[in-house]
């Protein structure tokens, strides 16, 4: 019988690379859903690389009190917690439209 895997939180990054940058600078911008009730949480654009996003969104969430006990990695919160959070990385093409998103707004 297969387990079937419980989806406490959605994340959605939104990343933006600056090519006109030393090298494209990296950015992202992210909303996390809880799934129980529909809160969102969003966070500004700011410059990260590679999966900084999930760092990004699991500080705003530990900061929120929705994952007590889990500051220092998501790594270890999804790997204790038989990975709850299911990620979406999307990337944009416009400066604007990474801002928006962790603005709370759709372009």
């Amino acid at each position: 019988m297969s387990k079937t895997k419980r989806i406490k939180f959605i994340g959605h990054a939104k990343l933006w690379t600056d090519a006109d940058r030393n090298g494209g600078t990296a950015y992202c911008s992210v909303r996390v859903t809880r799934c129980s009730d529909g809160e969102v949480l969003t966070s500004p654009m700011e410059s990260r690389m590679g999966d900084g996003y999930k760092a990004a969104a699991l500080g705003m969430m530990s900061a929120a009190g929705w994952l007590p006990g889990y500051e220092q990695s998501y790594m270890i919160y999804e790997r204790e917690n038989d990975y709850p959070i299911e990620w979406i990385a999307e990337e944009v093409r416009s400066m604007k439209t990474c801002e928006s998103h962790g603005e709370g707004r759709a372009i």
